[in-house]
């Protein structure tokens, strides 16, 4: 008997709970996978490499203006692709356009306070609205 050949997808999964990782990851991954053959009009990542995903990866952060952790997280859906389930040694010297990382927050740093309290720094706030805050916290 002669069993279907998996797909690739399939031996994504397969990788992935091989190595337990979590449902949401292997989520993750596969969704990358795929917006990532599509970007390239459907070839087989085994045809492609360093350029390409420096391709998709600059035109996430350029085009798509992700984030810098969604960027990064792309990126390890493709490593983790290529380096597990293709067991291909890309020479990866990836220069892609990196997104912006998020700014600090404009509120100050969140220091402890007396009494074990938590309490921030709040510039923007009148006094009068700081009591409020305080209770809050």
């Amino acid at each position: 008997m002669s069993s279907k050949p998996r797909t690739l997808l399939e031996a994504v999964r397969d990788a992935i709970r091989i190595k337990h990782y979590s449902y949401r990851t292997e989520k993750s991954y596969i969704n990358w996978i795929k917006r990532y053959i599509q970007f390239h009009n459907w070839q087989h990542p085994r045809n492609m490499g360093g350029p390409e995903i420096e391709a998709f990866l600059t035109h996430l952060a350029v085009t798509k203006k992700v984030a810098a952790s969604t960027q990064n997280q792309a990126l390890c859906a493709l490593l983790f692709l290529y380096r597990t389930v293709l067991q291909l040694d890309l020479d990866l010297n990836i220069d892609a356009v990196r997104a912006k990382t998020s700014p600090t927050s404009s509120y100050g740093p969140i220091k402890r306070g007396s009494k074990g309290r938590y309490s921030a720094t709040f510039g923007c706030l009148s006094s009068g609205n700081t009591a409020f805050i305080r209770l809050w916290l």
